[in-house]
């Protein structure tokens, strides 16, 4: 008998109305990552209107991020080549495949002369930004982004095949599920993404910069299988102190971004330094939107005081997204 799962089967399943009403705007993605071998990342997406144009596509695409390397493959299929599920993550682009089995999560990939089979095994309680019931549904007239995370972190297990050259994968994974009906974010000026993954913790976190220069968090911290807390703050709360210094400039814009933030909180100290850049398109639109997207490889120092006046700190290794609006 199958143990009870850790996410909820529906955070999975098909969110968007087809046929896609606006192919400008409206649009769905299945994003799977899982760092291994050594600190390599490897970021698979199962998106809907990938292209944003006529006609309509469906696209899966593979990233391979390395130390010294970094190589994209995709492909597109028209709507008689997708399979999509109103239940649960049971989709089908072509022979690419997303499996809800019930405890677990697989994933089979065929692009490019490239085979994936992973399975991802939920470490971690699934989690929702926000209510769906309503954005569901797709109003006319209603704009929206809407995010859940149904695995923040798995065990990943697996193979990749390139040209007949196999390799294991063994890993920490996560998976998240966007779907959007708009490409408009007023009044925001970059937005960081963040998962730590330590042996026993795990912490996710976005940070919104606006145009006024303040800052919006929300931070998850998690110990095993546990959530240990919640944060929601901005830069004007009392709860919670956010630093960002030692800007750095990109190349392909006139913007600034922040390559050291901490956030000082009661209860947890969090410090995070921004290294070497393993990614930069800024052209090509991220999950989440923004006109494109950065990776950089961090360094964080986090501290958790506990009951007793212990404190729990450890230093760790992430990769972190900054998009750009």
């Amino acid at each position: 008998m199958k143990n009870t799962p850790k996410y909820k089967p529906e955070n999975g399943a098909l969110k968007t109305k087809l046929p896609v009403r606006n192919p400008r705007e409206d649009y769905e993605c299945w994003y799977f990552e899982c760092v291994y071998d050594d600190e390599d990342l490897l970021r698979i997406y199962f998106m809907i209107n990938d292209s944003f144009s006529l006609p309509v596509t469906y696209g899966v695409k593979v990233e391979f991020i390395g130390k010294q390397n970094h190589s994209v493959i995709s492909e597109s299929f028209a709507s008689d080549e997708v399979e999509l599920s109103t239940e649960k993550c049971n989709h089908k682009f072509g022979n690419n495949r997303i499996l809800d089995l019930g405890d677990h999560f697989e994933l089979n990939v065929e692009i490019n002369a490239t085979t994936i089979q992973l399975k991802y095994y939920p470490e971690l309680e699934g989690f929702n930004n926000k209510e769906d019931n309503i954005v569901n549904q797709n109003i006319l007239g209603t704009k929206f982004i809407a995010w859940n995370s149904p695995i923040p972190r798995a065990n990943v297990t697996g193979f990749i095949d390139q040209e007949g050259k196999r390799n294991t994968v063994q890993g920490v994974g996560y998976h998240d599920h966007v779907w959007s009906n708009t490409a408009q974010y007023k009044d925001i000026k970059y937005l960081y993404l963040g998962k730590i993954f330590e042996n026993e913790f795990s912490i996710f976190y976005t940070l919104l910069f606006d145009d006024k220069e303040s800052v919006f968090t929300k931070l998850i911290v998690a110990h095993n299988d546990k959530i240990l807390l919640t944060q929601e703050g901005s830069s004007f709360d009392k709860n919670i102190v956010i630093t960002a210094k030692d800007h750095i400039a990109l190349e392909q814009t006139e913007k600034n971004i922040p390559a050291n933030i901490n956030f000082t909180h009661e209860k947890f100290e969090l410090d995070i330094a921004l290294k070497d850049i393993t990614q930069q398109k800024l052209k090509e639109k991220h999950r989440l939107g923004g006109i494109g997207s950065l990776a950089f490889k961090g360094e964080e120092y986090f501290t958790y005081k506990v009951e007793g006046n212990k404190d729990i700190s450890f230093n760790a290794k992430s990769i972190h997204d900054v998009l750009i609006f």
